[in-house]
């Protein structure tokens, strides 16, 4: 069953037997941003048309600052992108961007225990 037919996360958590908790788990990390990136940026929010669909903002903003942020952390994590997740066959989807642990294998090898998902916009 694709991630679609789960219309809220606790309908997810009472499938699953998942315990949901709330903590904050992102720490601030400082980190220089290349100004290349910020004029791209710049450029899209000033002359591009980036907001009209979901597609539109995934490939304008969201990757853009995903990679920027990702090259800091390339050495040990990999940034796919609609890559196919199966968990089993009530779970399965493509989400649009998932974080993962670089596998020894190399950047070819998607090792699906190591995914982090980053939301769906």
């Amino acid at each position: 069953m694709p991630f679609s037919n789960y219309k809220s996360i606790s309908a997810v958590a009472k499938e699953f037997q998942i315990n949901c908790l709330r903590d904050n788990f992102i720490v601030e990390t400082e980190f220089a941003v290349s100004e290349v990136f910020r004029n791209e940026l710049e450029l899209i929010f000033n002359e591009g048309v980036f907001d009209n669909s979901e597609i539109a903002i995934c490939e304008n903003i969201i990757y853009p600052v995903l990679k920027e942020v990702w090259k800091n952390y390339r050495s040990n994590f990999l940034l796919w992108s609609h890559q196919t997740l199966v968990y089993n066959e009530n779970l399965s989807g493509i989400p649009d961007y998932i974080l993962a642990k670089r596998s020894p294998l190399g950047t070819v090898v998607f090792d699906q225990d190591n995914g982090i998902q980053a939301p769906s916009f």
